[in-house]
């Protein structure tokens, strides 16, 4: 049996120190169609591909068990079939840890049956490990029609599993939550800055340092970090925490709400009155030079939707550059889980285009 090329890999975390070819992607059945043939397969009359080892075909589990789908360990019999399965699987090498086998069965709860598991003892068939290029044990393996699309070996540490888990949920088009509890505490936090940045910041640090983060949630709590920084006036710590965003290409709706509070706080002017600026807002209420220094303030002295209420009348009236980015930075600022968010967007869609 000659080695079977690896795919590239979706992410360096998971590459092997070894040089291997790379088979590109287009060669094989989509991701998302082997999960499809998998459902086929399953639905057909004939059965599914494996079979146990004495070469009966191997079915879904019955009702009422976990629900996780296929399970069949590789012999001398079934090696091949496996190997020329058509549909994803997951090749499991030797007996990974209780964390990791805990987040591999939520990865195929979310496949709903279709991603079957295939154990493998590497010292029972070396020249299949060989083939496969497998160096450790234990690990996993995403595998179809003998082609590894990515790996989970040598380092399997929590945080490393997790990635692995999201890498694999991303290639088959599955969605698997790992951070329940975290979600929470990341919502709580982010309720939490609006009265007492602070406290809200020790949270988003608290959560940054777990071990066993999935990365949204790390950039969630990392742009959590840098909006309590500017409530704390503390720019250039915010500034450098939205950099390294930036330069990893992190997008989610929370950094742009860093990024557009960053935008308001370079507005901030030398202070004033705030009922002297909603007088002079309100006597010219077209004039982005006096309603800007209004809506900052608003903003920042903690009344946000007042400071996007203003910033609308701003728009409605002028529909300049300047008034449009000044409420979209408002609109920004709130975040997306604010009351006002959602119709706050419908305002100012209505005010721009209406």
């Amino acid at each position: 049996m000659q080695p079977v090329g690896r795919m590239a890999l979706a992410t360096g975390r998971f590459a092997s120190r070894r040089t291997a070819p790379c088979v590109s992607m287009l060669k094989v059945t989509p991701w998302h169609g082997m999960l499809r043939a998998a459902s086929g397969q399953a639905q057909s009359k004939a059965g599914p591909g494996l079979v146990d080892m004495r070469g009966s075909p191997v079915r879904s589990k019955t009702p009422g068990d976990d629900g996780l789908g296929q399970e069949v360990d590789m012999n001398a019999q079934n090696f091949q079939q496996v190997l020329a399965s058509p549909s994803a699987l997951l090749l499991q090498v030797g007996v990974p840890s209780e964390g990791i086998m805990k987040k591999v069965n939520q990865l195929r709860a979310a496949a709903q049956g279709r991603l079957p598991l295939v154990r493998f003892d590497p010292v029972q068939l070396p020249q299949v490990a060989q083939a496969l290029q497998i160096q450790s044990s234990p690990a996993f393996l995403l595998l179809a029609r003998g082609q590894v699309a990515t790996a989970l070996e040598g380092d399997l540490s929590p945080q490393t599993a997790t990635t692995f888990v999201e890498t694999v949920a991303k290639m088959l088009g599955l969605q698997v939550d790992l951070a329940a509890n975290i979600t929470e505490q990341l919502s709580e936090a982010e309720e939490q800055e609006w009265s007492d940045a602070v406290t809200a910041d020790t949270l988003f640090v608290r959560i940054s340092e777990q071990a066993d983060l999935p990365m949204d949630a790390r950039v969630r709590a990392a742009a959590g970090r840098a909006r309590c920084a500017l409530r704390g006036n503390k720019e250039e710590e915010a500034r450098a925490i939205i950099s390294e965003l930036e330069k990893a290409d992190r997008q989610g709706a929370e950094v742009k709400q860093a990024t557009a509070m960053l935008r308001l706080h370079l507005l901030v002017g030398r202070g004033g009155n705030i009922e002297e600026l909603r007088l002079a807002a309100s006597a010219a209420p077209g004039d982005v030079s006096v309603v800007q220094p209004c809506t900052v303030a608003l903003f920042w002295a903690g009344h946000p939707g007042e400071a996007l209420d203003v910033g609308l009348k701003l728009l409605r009236r002028k529909r300049s550059d300047a008034s449009r980015e000044l409420v979209l930075s408002l609109l920004e600022a709130l975040g997306p889980r604010h009351p006002r968010s959602a119709s706050a967007r419908k305002s100012f869609n209505s005010a721009l285009f209406v």
